[in-house]
């Protein structure tokens, strides 16, 4: 093979790169850290509920934006966007530092043993799309 299909080669290996960088600029965010604020919130859920989400990977702070059941998703910021734990035989109260997550959008928590009241912090969260 000549110095053209070298060439051709090394355009094709570019242009693969440059859509492989622009494909991961809009894919969505992986281990991004916590911001400090959410891991003190989430904590207050572990000890509220009496569970530990390993899946949170708090130890390592990092958000593990992954489709498992629990798992926080988190924006480019560590901001936590949506929690689903319905379903999860929660038992406790639901700690008032949830409103604290002021970026969170999604929180799913239907099937659960959670004790009433919701509290206010939660219950007037403009910024929660379905609770």
């Amino acid at each position: 093979m000549g110095a053209d299909g070298a060439g051709s080669r090394m355009i094709w290996l570019g242009a693969l790169f440059v859509l492989l960088t622009c494909l991961a600029a809009v894919s969505p965010v992986r281990c991004v850290p916590y911001a400090a604020s959410q891991v003190k919130v989430l904590l207050d859920c572990q000890k509220a509920w009496g569970k530990t989400f390993t899946a949170w990977a708090l130890e390592n702070a990092y958000c593990p934006n992954v489709t498992e059941y629990g798992n926080p998703f988190c924006d480019a910021k560590g901001m936590v966007t949506s929690i689903n734990l319905g379903g999860g035989n929660l038992h406790g109260t639901i700690p008032a530092s949830l409103g604290n997550l002021i970026s969170l959008t999604y929180l799913d928590l239907h099937g659960n043993y959670l004790a009433r009241p919701i509290p206010s912090t939660i219950a007037s969260a403009a910024c929660s799309t379905w609770i």
